[in-house]
């Protein structure tokens, strides 16, 4: 579900609790604070400024959060090597239904299958989205044709440059989460990669944890800065987790590619790349034995050492989609495929994956946060 269905629906199932306020169109501009306490948020609406007070203020205005701006409160900037430009394209019936990304020269793409559209995104170096614009449309719309040439046909539905939104990517987390009075949750609290696609699962996440253990003590009357901090708590492991494995695939992968060096796998995934390569060696050794034949496994070292990102020496059939299916199981379902193909053309890597009813839709940490909604009634 793309995240603004999601939001609607969410909207409209508050709607019906008599208690449930949604303002519309209100932009938070600053706090309100009496004796050190948050007692509630000042906003801009179009019918003019408002005040609303609240026993907790929650802070889940995005990586731009004016709430934990004005709270003052400090957080730990990672860095990222990259931006994306976000946009929208037709998809045709006849168009494949798999997700599609190509590397190239330093530019990368990254197509979203969103059913009746494609939802683009082009990757590119951190601070470079001006000098694009100053390159023209005309020139943007054809790097986009010649990385996903099944769009040439419909580059014109990219009019201006209103269709296309910066994403400033940023990686951070608050070193603490709260103040008396407030709590910041999502991005607000811990800005997240757009490797993978997890933030918006982290966000949810960390919703039903706080709403989890805030409830009772919001009922009696009794939040306390210990109530805040067992919701950062409950939560700062898995956020750490997957802001780490970001920032290694960033580091390891994305950069590189985008200066067009060659990527280097990250050492955890070298690691599991044995592991998986060893338990495979035996799984093989044994069948082959209990055929009658017999095998030598000098090179599984070797093949080990080339697993993870060498898009020129993979086998769809072979050891790498072995090690691929491993990793998914032992990192906590990294991901989940059954088909997997590098196609190498000198500098340019095509990749792909099949069985979209499959595709990679859980991140490595997704069972550490897996409680907070298994927890939730229904």
């Amino acid at each position: 579900m793309p995240q603004w269905d999601f939001l609607n629906f969410i909207a409209d199932r508050g709607r019906r609790f008599r208690t449930f306020d949604l303002r519309m169109r209100a932009e938070a501009t600053g706090l309100i604070e009496e004796q050190g306490q948050i007692v509630g948020v000042r906003a801009k609406t179009p019918e003019g400024d408002i005040e609303i007070r609240a026993d907790l203020t929650v802070g889940c205005d995005g990586r731009h959060s004016t709430v934990r701006e004005r709270a003052g409160l400090e957080s730990d900037d990672y860095g990222a090597p990259m931006d994306v430009m976000w946009f929208r394209l037709s998809r045709k019936p006849s168009d494949s239904e798999e997700t599609f990304g190509h590397i190239e020269g330093g530019r990368m793409m990254v197509m979203l299958n969103r059913n009746d559209y494609w939802q683009c995104a082009y990757v590119i170096p951190k601070g470079t989205a001006d000098e694009i614009k100053c390159g023209g449309l005309d020139e943007f719309r054809q790097s986009v044709g010649q990385l996903a040439p099944l769009t040439q046909d419909r580059l014109d539905e990219i009019e201006n440059w209103d269709k296309v939104k910066l994403l400033t990517v940023a990686v951070d987390r608050l070193r603490r989460w709260y103040r008396p009075g407030l709590l910041c949750i999502g991005d607000a609290a811990h800005a997240m990669s757009p490797i993978g696609g997890v933030g918006i699962n982290l966000a949810v996440q960390d919703a039903v944890a706080a709403a989890n253990i805030l409830v009772q003590p919001l009922l009696s009357g009794t939040v306390t800065l210990a109530t805040l901090q067992a919701v950062q708590k409950r939560r700062e492991f898995p956020t750490r987790v997957t802001q780490r494995v970001q920032i290694l695939m960033q580091n390891n992968i994305i950069g590189p590619a985008l200066q067009g060096k060659r990527p280097k796998a990250p050492f955890f995934m070298k690691l599991l790349a044995v592991a998986v390569a060893a338990a495979h060696s035996g799984t093989r050794d044994r069948t082959r034995r209990a055929a009658g034949t017999h095998s030598h496994a000098s090179g599984t070292g070797k093949q080990a050492g080339r697993l993870g990102f060498h898009p020129g020496r993979s086998d769809p059939g072979g050891l790498e989609a072995h090690f691929i299916k491993g990793l998914a199981h032992k990192a906590g379902r990294l991901c989940v495929l059954d088909k997997f193909a590098h196609v190498r053309q000198g500098s340019r890597l095509a990749f792909r994956h099949a069985d979209r009813g499959r595709r990679i839709e859980k991140s490595i940490v997704e069972n550490a946060g897996a409680g907070d909604l298994a927890s939730q009634p229904g």
